[in-house]
């Protein structure tokens, strides 16, 4: 499963919810302010890439928010191109 992040962990309802949902073989792909789940450091981060899943996170968000030398170095970096192939390979996808 693919589970799509696009709200700030540190303002969303959800964020236990997402945590609680996902297992080792799912992919969690930060967006839009999700992005700021991937912060080196950071309680969520840590969270997040402590239940094994692989985290993904898009580079123009992280960008666009001044992020990219403050991202935790084990979230992969994409494109949106890559967002969408990521589709294919999780299915089904659940958005938070």
């Amino acid at each position: 499963m693919l589970h799509t992040l696009s709200c700030s962990p540190f303002g969303c309802s959800r964020w236990e919810h997402l945590l609680a949902s996902v297992v080792p073989s799912d992919g969690v792909l930060l967006f839009q302010n999700g992005v700021v789940a991937g912060l080196q450091n950071s309680l969520p981060a840590k969270q997040l890439l402590g239940t094994g899943v692989t985290v993904y996170a898009v580079i123009a968000d992280i960008s666009a928010r001044g992020l990219t030398q403050n991202m935790d170095q084990r979230i992969r970096r994409i494109d949106y191109s890559e967002f969408v192939a990521l589709t294919v390979v999780y299915t089904p996808q659940w958005a938070w």
